[in-house]
């Protein structure tokens, strides 16, 4: 085992978070430990103490494990802060909405199907007289559905 795969097994150890966040950490960590190494050996150092130098530079896994951690910590509190914070104003419009709708009589309620109406006890159900259409013939107010009926827009000339 060389010295960069003990190194970047004592700061996997050292890391605490998502695993897929560790993961992409330790992946762009021994990525920097190539480039530079290909750095350095193109200035004429030899492999031992390239990878000696680069580790060095780094520091210990354990501290930089830990200020990872602390950092990546630190984010996710602030990315729960921020959910909780558009939830809470998302609610707080929802409520300011449904107070509104509240105070101005609740919402505007279509026309109801004979069906619908209320009776009063003891009454009769309403009849229609010989004369009048029902509202669920043809030309009463309501479709063979039940849906209000469409009508066509007036055409004024006389069309």
């Amino acid at each position: 085992m060389s010295a960069t795969d003990e190194f970047m097994a004592a700061l996997a150890a050292s890391l605490r978070g998502s695993r897929r966040a560790r993961n992409r950490l330790l992946t762009e960590i021994r990525a920097h430990v190539e480039d530079a190494a290909d750095a350095e050996r193109s200035t004429g150092m030899n492999d031992a103490d390239t990878e000696a130098t680069i580790l060095e530079r780094l520091g210990s896994p354990q501290a930089l494990g830990q200020a990872w951690s602390e950092t990546h910590a630190e984010r996710r509190r602030t990315a729960h802060k921020r959910c909780l914070g558009v939830v809470a104003a998302s609610l707080a419009g929802v409520t300011l909405l449904g107070v509104t709708q509240h105070a101005e009589g609740g919402r505007n309620e279509s026309p109801r199907r004979p069906s619908q109406i209320p009776v009063e006890r003891g009454s009769a159900p309403r009849r229609h007289s010989a004369g009048s259409a029902s509202p669920f013939q043809e030309g009463g107010q309501w479709g063979k559905h039940g849906f209000p009926r469409y009508r066509k827009p007036m055409r004024f000339g006389g069309q």
